[in-house]
């Protein structure tokens, strides 16, 4: 059986992702974030690191607001998400556990 067998779940994991890579783009502080994809005892963590030093906050946006809805999305759709300070930058990451 494969790791994440629904397709939504696969679904979940590239919408979680590109969501980071959008925000790594916009408040990371750098055109190239880097994405480490990890799968460990049925669970699939995705990381990306980039160079902002700020650490992200789900923000409780207005029904007419165009953005500030991204790590709320990445919150529904996985299991656990967090960021993590680093020496030049930060890590965002999600995990999604995989299907019984």
């Amino acid at each position: 059986m494969p790791l994440l067998s629904p397709a939504s779940s696969i679904g979940d994991a590239e919408l979680a992702l590109v969501e980071l890579i959008v925000n790594a783009w916009r408040h990371g502080l750098t055109a190239s974030p880097v994405v480490l994809v990890v799968i460990t005892g049925g669970t699939l963590r995705v990381t990306v690191a980039d160079r902002s030093p700020s650490l992200p906050e789900q923000r409780k946006p207005n029904s007419l607001s165009e953005s500030g809805r991204g790590l709320q999305l990445v919150a529904g759709l996985t299991h656990r998400w967090g960021a993590e300070p680093q020496k030049l930058g930060k890590r965002v990451w999600f995990e999604l556990d995989g299907a019984a």
